[in-house]
């Protein structure tokens, strides 16, 4: 991404990730000490860090397509060719 366009996309705190995956903030903050979750966090100055939106949904895909890949792996097999 160029620094332009990262300049105006939008920056996500802590807290915001956790409304919006619906989680207590210290969850987020866990996540991020212990190396899970979205990469990418950017420190602004001492205190404040942000995540690109772009990272978060970056993340959200991977994690949706790691889940559906493991759901078909368990699946039962396809009745369709039974006769």
């Amino acid at each position: 991404m160029s620094e332009t366009a990262a300049a105006e996309e939008r920056w996500l705190s802590a807290d915001e990730l956790a409304a919006r995956w619906g989680v207590d903030p210290s969850t987020i903050r866990n996540q991020r000490r212990l190396g899970e979750g979205p990469k990418g966090w950017a420190r602004f100055g001492k205190s404040i860090l942000r995540i690109l939106e772009s990272d978060v949904a970056a993340y959200e895909r991977a994690q949706r397509e790691a889940f559906e890949r493991e759901r078909r792996q368990w699946a039962p097999p396809s009745e369709a060719g039974a006769a």
